[in-house]
């Protein structure tokens, strides 16, 4: 659930992944960083290190609307 202001809006996880970043070639990392590039659907993407000591990985998390909200 995320709120924007009184407005709730409801999400559903779809995808979930962990990706090694910490000494990976260039090519892998930029690879991973596709995950915050523009798409063409509705979505929240979270993208963080994990585990939280460390920032050898990263946590890609997707979600999408369970309803639409016109101009959201």
């Amino acid at each position: 659930i995320l709120f924007q202001g009184d407005r709730q809006h409801i999400y559903k996880v779809v995808h979930r992944e962990f990706l090694p970043e910490k000494g990976e070639p260039l090519r892998t990392r930029l690879r991973n960083a596709r995950w915050i590039l523009p798409s063409n659907d509705t979505r929240l993407t979270i993208v963080t290190c994990w585990p939280n000591t460390s920032n050898s990985h990263r946590l890609v998390v997707i979600a999408q609307p369970l309803f639409h909200e016109p101009g959201f």
